[in-house]
C-alpha cells in the first residue's frame, strides 16, 4: 500500500467511515492505473472493426455509416464521436444510437 492510499484510509478511520472490501479493491485498482479505469469506463460492449460501414434503412431511405476507430463514425463526410449523435441527426431527436442502429435487436 502506497503513501497516498495510507492517508486516505487514515483519513476514513479518523471520521469513522468504513469502507467495504469490494471498494477497496477498486480503489486500488484505480489508483495503480487511472488512465487504464477511466478508458475502460467508457468503452462500450461493442466492438465494430475500423472499416466496417453500418446501413441503415429509415423512413424509407438507406444510411450509410462508417466506422473509423472506437470512438469516431463518419456520416456524409463529417466526423462524429458517438452513433448517439448520428442517430439523434437522423431522426430530429434524442435516441440510442446502438439501438437505432441495431445492434440491440433481439430478432436478429
Amino acid at each position: 500500500m502506497d503513501k497516498k492510499q495510507q492517508q486516505y484510509l487514515a483519513q476514513c478511520k479518523a471520521t469513522g467511515y468504513k469502507i467495504e472490501q469490494k471498494h477497496l479493491t477498486k480503489l486500488n485498482k484505480y489508483l495503480r492505473d487511472p488512465d487504464g479505469c477511466v478508458d475502460r469506463s467508457i468503452k462500450t460492449k461493442y466492438y465494430i472493426k475500423p472499416g466496417t460501414n453500418i446501413t441503415k434503412k429509415y423512413k424509407g431511405k438507406e444510411y450509410i455509416v462508417t466506422v473509423i476507430s472506437e470512438n469516431k463514425f463518419m456520416y456524409k463526410m463529417e466526423t462524429y464521436e458517438t452513433l448517439s449523435a448520428i442517430a439523434k441527426l437522423i431522426t430530429g431527436h434524442k435516441v440510442s444510437g446502438y439501438e437505432f442502429f441495431g445492434f440491440y435487436n433481439k430478432n436478429v
